[in-house]
């Protein structure tokens, strides 16, 4: 007998003929000639496949295919391997693995296409903690922001009547852009460290953060009603320690830790609230973390291991690699600056030997800013833009061309799609589809 695959789609033809529903075959790997109608004549529409039935099997073969089914289902979630499971129900292993670590594909440089979206920052202080956040109609879900060390929610809102003093950096505005458009609510924490802005983080118990940022939020939703909206956080560097943190102490649907992981030990304890006697399962991790930082990089690999085997929870990560400096990197993500501008802001980093040949950063540039910052001082086009360190949108796009530590706005609608898959209900909905049916022809096929 030839062996040859055949397609899920033959079912179809199986169907016609009076053979059932598609949902009724499992299909063999053989190639042969299957009777299928009354006269026993086999119709040259099905020279090609050979369907099986289901009510073939004796009812013991199919208690014991049912039986290991079952068993296999179970020991994937025994070994703390949620992505297996949903590769198993998916068939998606090997595109989990390709977006993870594009290796340099366009993919790779995306920009957020968010530009036709409308907002209206409002900065308040609840309780003495400092907020930015921006109400959406008929909002979805919510969005919670925290910034890394000298930095501030004000990078997270356009400097206006509402919003006074706020920076609006570029990688910030695009996550709030992003969030806007998904119908998700963005609120940006400040720490309530007022000298180096750094979370308090270190310790999961003597944080004074955490609890000012549960009581503070949930002042707030009850006050916009978002109390029944899902919830998710994302952080970078020192607001990345937060969010995973956070996610111990409060219930969240999905977190996004940026460029910093936790020690992995640090991991392991069950998420509680001592207060109201409450646990809850650790929810779905997405790491971002670049290539540069390689210390970093270890951890997250600890930290994902100890999340699935320890937490049972959904965890993933993304790499992000360096990219060209191009004047698009500035005009395309940087409001306020210009095509021109942004081409003389090229030729000036250029000029100053800043990049290789083929326009990568060739050194660091926080680091370097003693080579290049002069021209860009003297460029005319840059007067209102801020060429100070943490508060400068050229420093931050830069930083993000190195790609060691900076914050990150490409891949966020993916990040929350897959989060959003994943959140704290999300394992009966990637159970739900999990049929008898389904599982044998994942089997068979």
């Amino acid at each position: 007998m030839d062996l040859s695959s055949t397609s899920v789609k033959q079912c179809r033809t199986a169907a016609a003929f009076g053979r059932g529903s598609c949902q009724d075959f499992v299909w063999v790997r053989v190639r042969a000639c299957a009777p299928a109608n009354a006269a026993g004549q086999t119709s040259p529409q099905m020279q090609n496949e050979r369907c099986t039935s289901l009510s073939q099997f004796s009812p013991t073969v199919a208690a014991l295919v049912a039986l290991l089914c079952a068993a296999l289902l179970v020991a994937l979630q025994a070994l703390g391997d949620p992505e297996l499971l949903s590769a198993l129900m998916w068939g998606s292993a090997s595109h989990d693995k390709n977006t993870l670590h594009p290796h340099g594909t366009a993919a790779t440089f995306g920009v957020q296409d968010v530009s036709t979206v409308h907002m209206s920052d409002e900065k308040k202080e609840i309780d003495g903690t400092e907020v930015v956040y921006t109400r959406v109609d008929a909002p979805k879900a919510v969005l919670l922001l925290f910034h890394g060390c000298s930095h501030s929610a004000m990078d997270w809102g356009r400097n206006s009547a509402t919003c006074p003093g706020c920076l609006g950096l570029p990688e910030e505005m695009a996550i709030v852009k992003t969030a806007v458009a998904r119908s998700y609510v963005p609120i940006a924490f400040s720490s309530s460290d007022e000298t180096n802005r750094c979370w308090d983080a270190q310790w999961l118990d003597k944080s004074l953060d955490i609890p000012n940022v549960k009581e503070t939020f949930q002042k707030l939703a009850v006050r916009e009603r978002w109390e029944k909206l899902p919830v998710y956080a994302l952080g970078a560097s020192s607001g990345a320690s937060m969010v995973l943190f956070l996610a111990m102490r409060m219930p969240l649907d999905g977190i996004v830790p940026q460029i910093m992981s936790l020690p992995p030990h640090m991991l392991e304890a069950k998420p509680t609230d001592p207060a109201a006697g409450k646990s809850w399962t650790y929810p779905p991790v997405y790491f971002v973390h670049m290539e540069l930082d390689r210390a970093t990089a270890q951890r997250v690999t600890a930290d994902i291991n100890i999340l699935k085997t320890k937490q049972g929870a959904w965890v993933t990560e993304k790499l992000i690699r360096p990219r060209p400096v191009t004047a698009q990197l500035f005009s395309g993500r940087v409001e306020g600056i210009n095509e021109n501008t942004a081409e003389a802001v090229y030729k000036a980093l250029k000029a100053a030997e800043l990049l290789n040949a083929t326009d990568y950063l060739k050194e660091d540039p926080r680091l370097t800013s003693a080579k290049w910052l002069p021209a860009l001082k003297a460029l005319p086009g840059l007067a209102g833009i801020s060429l100070v360190p943490e508060t400068s949108p050229i420093y931050e796009e830069l930083n993000l061309a190195w790609a060691r530590h900076e914050i990150i706005s490409d891949h966020l609608d993916e990040v929350l799609d897959w989060l959003d898959a994943r959140r704290r209900d999300g394992s009966a909905k990637l159970l739900a589809p999990l049929k008898p049916r389904r599982v044998l022809r994942y089997l068979f096929l």
